[in-house]
């Protein structure tokens, strides 16, 4: 499992070879057996490897993805998942960490929020805001210091004397914890109790195999009938809240009256075949949908940030990626998924519908 992810990454794209210039002035992506960025990339960054180590500075999003993933350099965001996962550089915003082993090692800084889901988590660094935890256990050490809430959905908690936590410290009820009375903390709240059996190990890893599935469904799509894709760059070239709206609804009444139809063609001996066709063209749309859109949110990012041809591959790995890493965080996790499905249909029903001569 520990490889999985990168070998069928390496397997999938086609891309640039490690970055050696100082500045790079475009959205930056590479995937090899080991994947180290020294260039400082003015924009955003999606690496893919063995072993993938950033150590310059990215202004924009830090994707990385692989079995060992290290942030020594700074980055804007950073959206990092792997077997193991290390800061030991800054995040100027936002952090999402996702992977078995997840560090933040003491000379880490993560200036806003930040969401780790995993198995054994570490922090000795500062994060200057709030940071979520939804993981097997988590070790708080000596020297951390958090200038928000913290909050843990985990089985185990230790909090070691000198920490500083200026917010709350919550915890389920039910977790082993070993909290030092010498530690500085707001104040502490017992949450409910997890459910028993309950695993964040295995939610990450559910979320991986289901992203490593749509790549393989979106790699042979891209052979089969890569003119749709094409479609889709010149019909969503600009792209707004209207539009993002008229293909919701789209969405949501091609969602209601498919199954509709369905019933009403059962009711009829020669139209339960052509329901059954329907029928099933209706679940595949469902499950596409997540590429359609992960496709779209790429090409956005690639369009405003990219100087360089347009990489089918690339721009659907990058959307979709965002779309797993959202559906990672409870309670945006549900409104993701409903805005994906509705948004997806309302995608495919644009670019599979017969042009007008």
């Amino acid at each position: 499992m520990k490889k999985c992810f990168a070998v069928l990454m390496l397997s999938i794209l086609c891309l640039v070879p490690n970055a050696e210039a100082k500045t790079i002035d475009h959205f930056y992506s590479s995937a090899s057996d080991n994947v180290e960025l020294n260039g400082n990339v003015n924009g955003s960054s999606a690496l893919a490897g063995d072993n993938v180590v950033i150590k310059s500075k990215v202004a924009g999003i830090a994707f990385g993805a692989g079995d060992d993933v290290t942030l020594d350099g700074q980055s804007d965001y950073a959206a990092l998942a792997g077997r193991e996962v290390t800061i030991n550089g800054k995040v100027n915003n936002d952090a999402f960490l996702a992977g078995d082993t997840i560090k933040i090692n003491k000379d880490a800084i993560i200036e806003r929020d930040t969401v780790i889901a995993g198995n054994e988590v570490v922090i000795a660094g500062k994060i200057n805001r709030n940071i979520s935890i939804y993981a097997s256990s988590v070790v708080i050490q000596n020297g951390a210091e958090i200038n928000g809430n913290v909050k843990l959905e985990v089985g185990s908690v230790t909090v070691a004397d000198d920490v500083k936590i200026k917010g709350e410290l919550l915890y389920p009820a039910d977790a082993e914890n070993e909290i030092s009375k010498k530690a500085t903390i707001g104040s502490l709240v017992k949450t409910e109790s997890l459910d028993e059996g309950y695993s964040w190990t295995n939610v990450f890893f559910e979320g991986l195999m289901s992203l490593l599935m749509l790549l393989v469904v979106f790699a042979v799509l891209t052979l089969v009938c890569p003119k749709v894709f094409t479609k889709m760059q010149k019909k969503y070239d600009k792209f707004n809240f209207d539009k993002g709206f008229e293909l919701t609804t789209k969405g949501l009444l091609t969602l209601i009256f498919v199954p509709i139809i369905c019933v009403l063609g059962f009711s009829l001996a020669i139209g339960a075949s052509l329901s059954l066709i329907l029928l099933a063209l209706y679940v595949i749309a469902i499950y596409l949908s997540t590429i359609f859109v992960g496709y779209l949110i790429g090409y956005k990012i690639w369009q405003k940030y990219s100087k360089k041809d347009v990489n089918i591959l690339v721009i659907g790995l990058l959307g979709m990626m965002i779309i797993t890493i959202l559906k990672f965080i409870p309670g945006v996790n549900i409104l993701v998924t409903i805005l994906t499905v509705l948004i997806g249909m309302g995608i495919i029903v644009d670019v599979f519908k017969p042009e007008k001569d």
